[in-house]
Parts: structure tokens; sequence; C-alpha cells
């Protein structure tokens, strides 16, 4: 603040000053310290950037948007385009995005938008195969130098029933490919997991044919593993590897981010029990894991209903981090499960005092209108809804997070009116 009142152009304390309010929930505060900035200097690429994804954090894509096409009038660099289609594309806006893509492909041909541009016309409800073929075809794509792009190839073979062209890249792609990169790893499974979708035994047949003598990396046998558990037919030979990938613990660092990602993954599918499987090979290794011990516990309590579980492994987690809000939140609610009013009372009292942002703080006052409904006041328990629905407004975030239990719980408030 200091500085820009010395000097209102200082680009680096505006970008600084403006993130710090938006941590602090100050949103409207740090989208004015942006746009007086790009007011002094509108070709500022920072700032713009800064601006865009200030306002897509909040659900503004509108207005996100209209930032980019500013850009796009003022520069003919294409990065303004690519990120107006990687906006849309996270938005769903599939043939916008397209659209943009393919201007930008227009001026400049690089392997990444050779991907992207592919990703979204695959992703319509038509695909234009050719035109895709088109792009992997253009040497700007490199497509014979991308394990990415030789496995988009792949895709539109297997589509295409060329099953023995599908392979083909396929392997290549794994010749070019580093294993010991988990992103990499990544997405050659997931590309894979498309095309050989309900046959996974074939796909996982075609990478034994391919194991090099001295076995997988770590972050690709992570990865098969993955590829096992998502089919539950396979889901004991998963957990078997997984016991095998722990035991050889070759690299504990990859191991442990591996086997921990996986649980986030299980439970993101919202196979809770899976994801409490692996989590608890994780926590072997690693038992004084603050955020596992705290996810764990939430699954154990809020999506399988066992509270007396949950409650040892939530109390450790809030004692190895005594000052986190979402920690004691969760404690809070499987006290409140297990009928512990008072201490649940407790944890949410010392939560709100620790919640800093709103997504700290609007779940403390769903669970608070909870705890007060338990004890009878009505009155109170709709304050505590007020609270937090004042906190969501109209950031699109924090309702998709959040409106599911909140609207849970205002249905049971009112109905009992």
């Amino acid at each position: 603040e200091s500085a820009l009142r010395l000097e209102s152009r200082l680009v680096m304390a505006r970008r600084l000053l403006s993130r710090v309010r938006a941590a602090l929930g100050n949103l409207d505060d740090a989208t004015k310290l942006l746009q007086d900035g790009l007011s002094l200097n509108p070709d500022d690429g920072a700032l713009r950037i800064d601006m865009v994804e200030l306002l897509s954090n909040q659900g503004n894509i509108p207005a996100a948007l209209g930032h980019l096409e500013e850009a796009i009038r003022r520069s003919p660099d294409p990065q303004w385009k690519m990120m107006a289609g990687d906006l849309l594309r996270k938005q769903g806006d599939i043939d916008r995005a397209a659209e943009y893509y393919g201007r930008a492909w227009e001026t400049t041909r690089t392997p990444p938008l050779a991907r992207a541009y592919c990703d979204t016309i695959w992703a319509q409800a038509k695909p234009d195969l050719a035109k895709m073929k088109g792009i992997l075809a253009d040497p700007g794509a490199q497509t014979e130098k991308w394990p990415t792009l030789l496995t988009m190839r792949a895709k539109i073979a297997a589509r295409e029933n060329r099953w023995s062209d599908a392979e083909a890249d396929l392997r290549t792609a794994f010749v070019m490919l580093d294993t010991a990169n988990a992103a990499a790893a990544g997405g050659y499974f997931q590309d894979a997991g498309e095309m050989y979708a309900g046959k996974i035994p074939t796909f996982i047949a075609l990478l034994e044919s391919m194991k090099p003598a001295t076995g997988f990396t770590d972050p690709f046998r992570a990865q098969l593993i993955r590829f096992k558990l998502s089919d539950p037919t396979l889901e004991a030979d998963g957990l078997k590897d997984l016991d095998g990938l722990i035991a050889v613990n070759t690299n504990q660092a990859a191991v442990l981010s591996a086997v921990g990602l996986l649980g986030d993954l299980m439970y993101a599918q919202k196979r809770y029990p899976l994801a409490v499987e692996v989590w608890t090979r994780y926590l072997r290794l690693q038992p004084d894991d603050p955020d596992k011990l705290n996810n764990m516990a939430y699954a154990l309590s809020k999506h399988m209903g066992k509270h007396d579980q949950a409650l040892p492994m939530a109390t450790k987690a809030c004692s190895l981090v005594g000052n986190n809000p979402n920690f004691l939140d969760t404690l809070a609610v499987i006290q409140l499960a297990l009928a512990q009013v008072g201490e649940a009372e407790s944890s949410l009292m010392r939560a709100l005092d620790l919640a800093k942002v709103p997504s700290q703080q609007v779940p403390v006052y769903i669970h608070l209108a909870q705890v007060a409904m338990a004890k009878g006041n009505r009155t109170k328990a709709n304050e505590y809804m007020l609270q937090a629905d004042r906190l969501m407004g109209p950031d699109a975030r924090l309702k998709a997070q959040f409106q599911e239990e909140f609207s849970d719980v205002r249905r049971r408030l009112d109905g009992g009116r």
C-alpha cells in the first residue's frame, strides 16, 4: 500500500496487494486494484493475466473473457487466444473453446496447442476426426516426437476401429515417454483409459508385453494400479499391487505421493471404502500426516457412518496442527454425529476464531447452525445460516462446494417450523 501511494505504476506491488486482498476475501478491492492498474497500462500482460484469473476464480467468466478479448484486440500474441480457449474448455464451453484454439492455430502451430485443439474437438458432440488428423499431420505439431500427440492419434485410430494402428502409436509413445514423470505417466493412462473403457485387461496385457527388463518405474506402476482400481473386478489385484509398490519403496517420497493421490482419487470418485483402504496404507508409512488423517476421518464419518473410528483420527489431526479451522470443523462434524453437542460447539467456535476467508467460514457457520438446531435454538440456527449465505454470495466456487449441504440444513430448519 505504501509503495503504491508513492508510485501508482508499480506493477509488482499492485499485483501482490491484489493477491493479499483476494486471499482475505476482499474480492472487490482485489479486482479494483487490477482494474486501476490496467487503466494506467492496458498492455501490461501480467496485470491482465491476474485479472483474468481473479475473475474466473469468482465464476465471472464473461468478464474474464472480455479482458481476454481486449488483449486479443491490442496484441497479436496468440497466448491470449489460447488462454481464452483454456478458460472456456474448463467451463465446458467446448465449441467456443475450439473456435479460439482454431484462431490461435491459424498463426501459431506448436505441439501443446495441437494437443489442446485436438482435445477440444474430441470433446465436441460430433468430433471432426478428419480435422484432428489434419492437425496432427501438420509439421508444426511434431506428432512423431511428442508422446501426448501419439496417444491422441491412437485414440482417433481406436475410434475408427484401427486397433493395430492404435496399439502401434501406444507402443511408440511408451518408448518415448518419461515414465518416471508422474504427470507424463498419468496422461498416458488417461488417454488409454478412454480407448480401453470396458477392456482394461486387454490394455494391461499390452503393457505387460512392453514391460522393460528392469520393470516399470514407481510413478508408472502407481498409474497402472490406479487403472486397475478403476475396475471393480480388478480392485483386489490393484490393492495387492499397491502393497507390492509400498513394500519395495524404492523412492519413498514418490511412493508416498502416489499412494496419497490414489486415495484422493478414489474419494473424488465417491468410492469411499476404497479411499479408506488406500489412505490406511498411506498412514502406515506416514502416520503423522494431518491432512490424510483429517481426510480419512471425514470419509469414515460423513460417508461411511463410522464415527467412532473417525474421532481419534480427527483428534490426532487437530493435535498435530492445532490452528487449522478445517481440521477443527471436521472434528466438530464427527462430535456432532456422536451427539457430543457441547464439544462440537466448542470446536466450531475455535474454528470460527481461526477462519479468515469465506471458504473456511462458510462450513463452520453451516455446522454451527446444526449445533443450534440440536440444542433447540432455531432462531440462532437461522442466524448462522444467514451468515453462511451472505459469505457464499455469488461466488460460484463456494456454491459448488457448499450449496448441497447448505440446502439440506436449510430444508431441515424450515421444515421444522
